[in-house]
């Protein structure tokens, strides 16, 4: 367990050794002064591609999110991870969620709790646990423990309470704003001149942050409409999610973002991904998925695939491309690639 004032942590991953059954991780954080609620966020992944040997939903693992008044736990939320077949069922109370995830490709899943903030609360502790008895699929990633308040001015504000966005990132929040439009009513109400204050203290809707820098975009279906803008001071962003929109013109995003793990840009109106970009960039050691299907794009990215030894998956199908594919020998980690339907 690591704690520090500023109450966010960075990227992990963990599983279990294959010599374990079971074992538990934690996080704890404390809480900052006038905070009025905290959020914890953790994604997971399930590896295991359909077997029809796990026909009945077996224990995987658990989420527990807890607070603290002195050395008393108070059980906030928990919730119990089942898999079945390819799938993870999350129980938690009442409530039964079943999970999209198809394992063979990991695709990612997240869960988010709000805790309101007592003042008799002193910390915040985020546990997970995994079960490897009968399923050895679970991994737990990238935990993310946020606290906000309400400070009584800038200038009153304490120095780990204050923490603003990157400036390079606000303002290009503000140009995607300008040159796309949406539907993202907290970033700035319609009709109104000015944006609303910082984009992390303040939760854009779709903005992920961690550490005062954007790392996520998750802008699916905001009714985004025109080219993209230059996003290259968002250098610290992981995972970009532009699905269901109507963006036109070339893709050029991904020459700064050297951290990138995910790109989703498919049902749009894209013409065209950019040679210094996306999964052919130089700096792209981190990038595992590509999805782009669905748009207008012509041509397949052919310039620079040597640089695309850590692709997984690339989905470019349903799109207009003529002509031969370039040799994929460099993609050694390449398990899907579609570009059906050109």
């Amino acid at each position: 367990p690591r704690s520090a004032p500023d109450t966010v942590y960075e990227p992990l991953a963990a599983t279990l050794v294959n010599t374990t059954t079971t074992g538990t991780m934690y996080q704890s954080v404390n809480i900052p002064t006038r905070a009025e609620r905290c959020r914890l966020a953790v994604k997971y992944y399930f590896t295991a591609a359909t077997s029809t040997s796990l026909t009945t939903n077996v224990y995987i693992g658990s989420i527990k999110v807890s607070a603290y008044r002195s050395a008393t736990e108070i059980v906030i939320r928990e919730y119990k991870l089942y898999s079945y077949l390819q799938y993870i069922i999350v129980t938690g109370g009442a409530n039964q969620y079943v999970g999209q995830l198809d394992g063979y490709f990991r695709t990612e899943e997240q869960l988010v709790v709000e805790v309101p903030v007592l003042p008799s609360y002193t910390s915040i502790r985020l546990t997970l646990s995994i079960d490897h008895t009968s399923n050895q699929n679970l991994y737990f990633i990238d935990p993310q423990m946020t606290c906000a308040f309400t400070p009584t001015s800038p200038d009153t504000a304490t120095s780990t309470e204050s923490i603003a966005t990157n400036s390079g990132d606000t303002a290009a929040l503000q140009a995607l704003w300008t040159a796309l439009g949406g539907k993202m009513t907290n970033w700035r109400e319609t009709g109104s001149a000015t944006f609303n204050g910082d984009p992390c203290r303040n939760q854009w809707k779709g903005v992920i942050c961690r550490r005062n820098r954007v790392v996520e975009l998750q802008l699916r279906g905001q009714q985004l409409a025109g080219t993209m803008p230059s996003l290259a001071a968002m250098d610290a962003l992981e995972v970009i999610d532009v699905r269901d929109n109507n963006i036109t013109g070339v893709w050029n995003v991904g020459s700064t973002q050297t951290r990138l793990r995910e790109v989703r840009i498919s049902n749009n109106l894209i013409t065209s991904i950019s040679s210094g970009t996306a999964f052919t960039h130089s700096g792209q050691t981190c990038l595992q998925s590509f999805y782009a299907s669905n748009n207008q794009i012509a041509a397949f990215p052919a310039t620079g695939l040597s640089n695309s030894a850590s692709l997984r998956v690339v989905d470019l199908s349903q799109n207009v491309m003529a002509g031969a594919l370039p040799t994929l020998t460099s993609m050694t980690a390449l398990v899907q690639f579609s570009v059906g339907q050109n």
